[in-house]
């Protein structure tokens, strides 16, 4: 009789993905950014890819020619990793480094920005870009009042001035106003204008940026005066020590009854 060989065994291990919810083994960061070199004009955007896989999801930093990058009204690291940068400045041309990282190791890449001026190449007759006459400043105030974040600038030619918060431009609506001036008035402020707001002037020698930071102070008082025989209702203004000790004027109910 023969003999038959016993059939080879293979074994198959398959290996889900983190994508597929397998939880059962760490993988380190590998990094998708094929562009290592970026060209944005003056006053535009730009996305630095950053897109990076791994197992557990890595977290994602960012560093400016060897320093920690700080996040900004203008410069904002997106949910996929990659940093996303608005009103483009000279200041922001360097070397950027994305670094991934997890609890099975880390991975970086490198690539390099540069802003370009279109009018860099042709001679300047005079030097006109924006400078600013009156600055934005922090700004408190009570829910429902009017505020005006004041920002001038002068420049050749006259720049045109516009406003940005949490990196998104600002446009006028029935609450917000940009005055001819190149202020910013808010009408019946809530506090979910509680932001930093950013105040772009330019013009087409170059662009000049400053920030501000409004604060909406709810106020809630409630005040209650017995007086003898007399039973009065009256409005009156009560002066509270606000939020960074900025003064609140708090409307208040008063009531006197009858003691």
């Amino acid at each position: 009789m023969t003999r038959k060989n016993p059939p080879a065994l293979t074994f198959l291990s398959l290996l889900e993905s983190p994508k597929h919810g397998y939880s059962g083994a760490e993988f380190p960061p590998v990094i998708n950014s094929s562009t290592k070199s970026y060209d944005v004009a003056v006053d535009g955007s730009v996305t630095l890819q950053c897109q990076s896989e791994g197992y557990p999801t890595p977290s994602v930093i960012w560093h400016k020619d060897g320093q920690p990058l700080t996040e900004s009204v203008r410069q904002r690291v997106l949910s996929s990793g990659s940093l996303h940068i608005v009103f483009t400045q000279p200041g922001d041309t360097g070397r950027y480094t994305c670094t991934a990282a997890n609890v099975a190791g880390s991975s970086s890449v490198e690539m390099s920005l540069t802003t370009l001026n279109s009018l860099n190449s042709q001679p300047s007759l005079f030097s006109g870009s924006p400078i600013f006459t009156v600055e934005p400043v922090d700004t408190v105030v009570d829910s429902g009042s009017t505020v005006v974040l004041n920002c001038q600038a002068q420049g050749e030619p006259t720049p045109v001035i516009e406003w940005a918060s949490q990196g998104r431009p600002l446009l006028s609506n029935d609450r917000i106003t940009i005055l001819a001036n190149g202020s910013l008035r808010i009408s019946s402020a809530q506090k979910e204008d509680t932001a930093e707001y950013a105040c772009i002037a330019r013009n087409l020698m170059g662009s000049a940026l400053d920030y501000d930071y409004l604060h909406i102070y709810m106020c809630v008082c409630v005040c209650v005066c017995v007086c003898v025989g007399v039973l009065i209702n009256q409005l009156m203004e009560v002066s509270l020590s606000g939020w960074n000790g900025v003064p609140a004027v708090c409307p208040v109910g008063l009531e006197f009854r009858g003691g």
